[in-house]
């Protein structure tokens, strides 16, 4: 029987890996009693090793083995975006919550901009 390996994982690391060869990949585990649930892992492709090492073997939990769902592929640089973007929403949430109290609308939540 020939095992399947997820075609989003190279489908997204192609589209990634066309822009750059540092690349972080987010996966999800659904393995049966394993603890772990986000694995993000970061890559240097320079020699464009990882697309045939993910089409060989897939991309599995760190812990238990199992396959991981994808959850995405970004560029370094995309990535660092992200979290300087999480990081300023994480402010604002925090400053309307030792101003307002616990309950924080969504709007906050989201929102990025820094006074």
């Amino acid at each position: 029987m020939k095992r399947q390996i997820d075609t989003t994982w190279t489908t997204r690391i192609e589209a990634a890996r066309a822009t750059d060869p540092l690349l972080v990949l987010h996966g999800y585990c659904r393995g049966d009693g394993c603890p772990v649930r986000l694995v993000r892992v970061t890559v240097k492709d320079y020699d464009r090793d990882v697309l045939p090492l993910v089409q060989r073997h897939g991309v599995r939990c760190p812990v238990c083995g199992h396959p991981l769902t994808c959850h995405g592929v970004l560029t370094a640089a995309a990535q660092a975006v992200t979290n300087d973007r999480e990081a300023r929403c994480n402010v604002n949430v925090q400053r309307y919550e030792r101003d307002h109290g616990p309950f924080i609308p969504f709007e906050v939540m989201d929102d990025d901009r820094l006074p």
